[in-house]
């Protein structure tokens, strides 16, 4: 197995990083959505929940389940 691959397995057995980088692109998405005015879609629930861009500062990303 060569050095890149285990580096990945590492990584993806890990996750931590993954999650670090999917915040960032949270946090990153919610700051263009309200820098341009434009509202963020959900999935809540079972049903599609659309948040204005006003009010994403109190939206917070799921709590995923602990490894």
């Amino acid at each position: 197995m060569s050095p890149q691959k285990k580096d990945l397995d590492r990584i993806f057995h890990d996750g931590t990083a993954i999650d670090a980088a999917l915040q960032q692109a949270y946090r990153e998405a919610v700051r263009l959505h309200r820098m341009h005015g434009v509202p963020m879609v959900f999935w809540e629930n079972g049903k599609i929940v659309e948040i204005p861009a006003d009010q994403l500062e109190d939206v917070e990303p799921h709590p995923h389940p602990a490894r």
